[in-house]
Order: structure tokens, then C-alpha cells, then sequence
């Protein structure tokens, strides 16, 4: 899938898409030298699964985040 079709999954911009490619969080391949990005479905299942594990360990650890505020009970 394109990084456009990626982004429309998760309902985010593209840049993010680009951001998570270059910092080696989210797989993908560069086809021919123009910059073109391919993601292939199982690699953005598997993103998406890692995401759910690390929001879980937060939840469990007490870390979670809502609004951008930590709770403070």
C-alpha cells in the first residue's frame, strides 16, 4: 500500500507515516529511485499490533495518558 493508503487507515497525515518509516518503526520498501514508498499490509498489522501492546503495558504500568494529562490519584 502507498503511504497515503497507510495514513487513511490509521486516520493520520502522511508525515507520520514517513516519520514512523524513518525512524524504523513502521516497514517499508523504497520502489525505484523517485522516493515512491510501498507498506505492505502484514507490515501495518504488525505495527498496529505492536501499538497495542505498548498502549496495554502503559495502561497496566499506570502510564496512560488521556487528553495529554497523567492522572494523578
Amino acid at each position: 500500500m502507498t503511504l497515503e493508503q497507510a495514513a487513511e487507515e490509521l486516520n493520520v497525515k502522511s508525515s507520520l507515516i514517513r516519520g514512523l518509516i524513518s525512524s524504523g518503526e513502521l516497514r517499508a520498501i523504497q520502489v525505484g529511485g523517485r522516493g515512491l514508498w510501498r507498506i505492505g499490509l502484514q507490515d501495518l498489522e504488525d505495527y498496529i499490533a505492536a501499538a497495542y501492546r505498548r498502549t496495554a503495558a502503559h495502561i497496566a504500568s499506570g502510564e496512560l495518558l488521556d487528553g495529554g494529562e497523567q492522572d494523578s490519584q
